[in-house]
């Protein structure tokens, strides 16, 4: 197993969490966008009712008057896969 060098004393992760297009979401799960869009998502601010913890929860991150661009945080993502019963590994690079 290769070691770091010695002068790093840690690794440094981004300071936003990374945040899935739906595009990106579809093509995990092997679906059609356009199925995921309509059947799975709960677009915050626009979807009417509560969110009932079964829909995958989508953020706009466009600025007011642009086109919408939904975005599904990676602690959200990884939460809806556990509720629907998916179960989440990482690859090992060892």
């Amino acid at each position: 197993m290769p070691k770091p060098p010695k002068e790093v004393n840690g690794i440094r992760l981004p300071s936003k969490p990374f945040l899935y297009t739906l595009d990106q979401v579809a093509h995990l799960l092997q679906l059609p966008e356009t199925e995921l869009r309509s059947g799975f998502v709960y677009y915050a601010t626009e979807s009417s009712g509560p969110n009932l913890k079964r829909a995958l929860v989508a953020r706009n991150i466009a600025n007011l008057g642009d086109t919408p661009d939904w975005r599904v945080s990676e602690d959200e993502f990884k939460s809806w896969l556990k509720r629907k019963g998916f179960k989440i590994w990482y690859p090992s690079f060892y």
